[in-house]
């Protein structure tokens, strides 16, 4: 069954990688949905285990993608915008989470588990759902730079949690994601390849170590943005390797329990938690840009891996909410950025 699990995931993502990318609902998504439904089907630990890993490296080529293109824009992955639209947004998120989880009735050690993973917006999702919003071309790179943004803050959150949280997680994730930090801002602007090369590497030795792959990815494609091959099997590869991510995330968080325990009320209490946070985002800081509240609405991949770290303090209708919120709030940008798309610019 290992095989066959495996074997469905991977012709999911090929197939999703053929499929046209102007299509309403986002591709990611398919797959995420996808895997769930693969989860039903029995397997064994080391099904679970094989996505797991194969997670990681998907979550590494999807955010490489992103780093290339803030790169290549002009802008970089870690800017002083991008951190403090980050900053407020989480901070907003991540008190309004606990609350509404904690009400739920879930107690205080899990709603906080779950409230850390439903924190970090998703560069993935978000760079998917922004052109089918139709946001504009500018606003786009402040979302991508906060959602990176994000990801540092919850890094830092997750370092920390071992004191409140039995995690298991290493407090040297904090000292990696510094290190890779300030290479990735040293070299950024040295036209030398090898040196690029070599802070590319340690770039993502650090982060891997420090339990970020999806960061060690876009500060590496924003160091290797122009050294990358444009061949059409190069594109292709990436893009199925970046929906396979989608699709055993699915796999590791569906089969974390059956559906039906997830706990509605919990999910109800993330989604207004985190439509409030956005809109005080936007009130607070992103005004009168309104396209950055609505970029930032997507949970994903940042999500999906907290709630694997912590899947023993969130438990299985823990992980089956997070993975409801990232379809919803993803389905969520979509709709609200079509809306937005046919009001005029001076519309509130």
């Amino acid at each position: 069954m290992t095989a066959l699990s495996l074997g469905v995931l991977l012709a999911a993502s090929i197939v999703g990688s053929l499929r046209h990318s102007s299509s309403r609902i986002p591709t990611a998504l398919v797959m995420l949905v996808v895997g769930t439904l693969v989860a039903l089907l029995p397997h064994p630990a080391v099904a679970t285990h094989i996505a797991t890993t194969a997670e990681s490296l998907g979550v590494y080529v999807v955010l490489f993608g992103i780093g290339e293109e803030l790169q290549g824009s002009g802008s970089h992955p870690i800017a002083g915008r991008g951190l403090a639209i980050a900053g407020i947004g989480a901070s907003l998120l991540g008190l309004g989470a606990f609350g509404a989880v904690l009400v739920s009735g879930v107690g205080a050690v899990r709603a906080l588990a779950i409230a850390l993973a439903a924190i970090p917006t998703s560069g993935a999702l978000a760079a998917t759902v922004l052109p089918l919003a139709h946001v504009p071309r500018g606003s786009r790179t402040s979302i991508l730079q906060a959602a990176i943004g994000d990801d540092l803050v919850s890094l830092a959150l997750l370092a920390a949690a071992p004191f409140v949280l039995p995690t298991g997680a290493r407090p040297t994730s904090v000292v990696a994601t510094v290190v890779a930090v300030v290479i990735a801002l040293v070299l950024r602007q040295t036209g030398a390849r090898a040196p690029r090369l070599l802070g590319a590497l340690v770039v993502t030795a650090t982060c891997a170590f420090g339990t970020s792959p999806a960061l060690a990815g876009a500060l590496a494609g924003a160091l290797l943005h122009d050294l990358v091959p444009r061949a059409a099997v190069v594109t292709w590869s990436r893009r199925t390797l970046g929906l396979m991510f989608f699709a055993t995330a699915g796999f590791v968080l569906g089969s974390l329990g059956p559906l039906w325990r997830m706990n509605v009320a919990v999910v109800v209490g993330l989604l207004v938690a985190l439509a409030i946070s956005r809109l005080g985002l936007y009130l607070l800081i992103a005004r009168p840009d309104r396209w950055i509240a609505v970029g930032m609405l997507p949970r994903g991949e940042v999500t999906i891996a907290i709630a694997t770290a912590l899947r023993s303090v969130i438990g299985a209708a823990g992980g089956e909410a997070l993975l409801a919120v990232v379809l919803l709030s993803t389905v969520a940008a979509v709709l609200a950025g079509h809306r937005l798309s046919r009001r005029p610019e001076t519309g509130a």
